[in-house]
């Protein structure tokens, strides 16, 4: 059985632990292949060294905030 998101990737960018847990959850959950950043400056690494598909992105983070990552993504 397929699902929605199977052979996708998507890069979970939240410094709440909970919230991060619960898209990483739904996201899996749906066949995607997740990857997960706590703050800004590990957003824009991981985007950089893994290009994902799709980024799930918070606008309030530590070191970086959202606003500055997505203009750099």
């Amino acid at each position: 059985m397929s699902t929605r998101l199977e052979g996708r990737c998507v890069l979970v960018v939240d410094d709440d632990p909970d919230v991060l847990d619960s898209f990483d959850l739904a996201l899996r959950a749906e066949g995607a292949t997740t990857l997960r950043a706590e703050d800004g400056n590990q957003a824009v690494s991981c985007w950089r060294s893994r290009n994902p598909e799709a980024v799930v992105l918070d606008v309030m983070l530590p070191k970086r905030s959202g606003f500055i990552v997505l203009e750099e993504l």
